[in-house]
Parts: C-alpha cells; sequence; structure tokens
C-alpha cells in the first residue's frame, strides 16, 4: 500500500469508526460501545480475514460465558480479598478454560483463544451485565474490522493500480 493509500485508508478508518459510534450512541446499551474495540485488535492481530468471522464470533461469545462463570463462582467464595478470591477461583477456571479452547476445540469455531480472552475480558468489564449486549458489540467490532480491512483493499487496487505503459518506440 503507497502512502497516498495509507492516508486515505486512515481517513476510511476515522470515518467507520465515526459512524459506529455516532450509531452506538443511540442505543440504549451506548456504554458498551467499547467492546466493539477488544474484538477489532484481535481480529486484526489474526490476520483480518473475512472467513473468520465465524470463527471469532463464536469464541468471542464464549468468552463471554466463561467470564459469566468466572463472576458467579467468585461470588460464591465468600473470601473477602478480592484478590484471593480472584486467585483461588480464576487459577482453574481459566486452566479448564485454555484446556478447552487450545487442545480439545482447538480446531473448530470455538478455537480462537485471543478471542475467547476478549469476550472473558469483555464480560469483566462490565460487570456481567447485559451479556446479550456485549457479544453483540464484539460482533460489532468485528464487522467494522472487515468494513476497515475491505475498505483498504479498494483503495489500494484504485489508487496504487500500475499504470498503463504507453506504446514503445524502438530505433
Amino acid at each position: 500500500m503507497s502512502k497516498k493509500a495509507m492516508i486515505l485508508w486512515c481517513i476510511w478508518i476515522g470515518f467507520l469508526d465515526g459512524i459506529y459510534c455516532w450509531a452506538c450512541a443511540g442505543l440504549p446499551n451506548s456504554g458498551f460501545m467499547w467492546v466493539a474495540f477488544v474484538s477489532l485488535p484481535i481480529f486484526f492481530c489474526g490476520g483480518a480475514e473475512y472467513k473468520t468471522f465465524p470463527t471469532y464470533f463464536c469464541s468471542a461469545a464464549s468468552g463471554v460465558f466463561w467470564g459469566l462463570i468466572s463472576l458467579w463462582a467468585m461470588g460464591l467464595t465468600g473470601i473477602a480479598n478480592s484478590g484471593l478470591n480472584m486467585f483461588i477461583t480464576l487459577t482453574p477456571l481459566v486452566a479448564l478454560l485454555c484446556l478447552v479452547h487450545m487442545v480439545w476445540f482447538a480446531d473448530t469455531v470455538l478455537g480462537h483463544a485471543p478471542m475467547v480472552f476478549g469476550g472473558f475480558a469483555s464480560a469483566f468489564g462490565t460487570g456481567g451485565q447485559n451479556s446479550l449486549w456485549v457479544i453483540i458489540t464484539l460482533a460489532l467490532g468485528l464487522v467494522l474490522g472487515i468494513l476497515i480491512t475491505e475498505g483498504g483493499k479498494i483503495i489500494t487496487k484504485v489508487v496504487d493500480k500500475p499504470a498503463v505503459e504507453g506504446p514503445r518506440v524502438s530505433a
């Protein structure tokens, strides 16, 4: 991608981000719009391929589920020290989460561990509230990533198209 195409792509990214934030500001759970920016960089770091959407979405949704289980389990212990409570509760749960997603379901739509942790972190960041909105917003982040990527491809094709050589005159 040329510098000119990169500049246009940056404007495209800003434009889409602005539209996303403007649209989300009108939703009932606008306070969750930040969750999209959890899934968006994970999508980019994973190669930003359209075909990965089902795996990323399912993995993120399962991560929200794991986060909810963890929050529920931490509430059961009765341990007043929050650090100790998290250590005792999360150590076995995160080990199990890793076993499930990195070993047993590694080659399935539940096998993308970074997105599982993105969903897990989002559940924690929202205190386990409005999990459906958290999952929807994680998906919106993936959609935003696809639109950014596809826009970049179009910009590159238009701006960086190979120059057509004129007729050659040989002497």
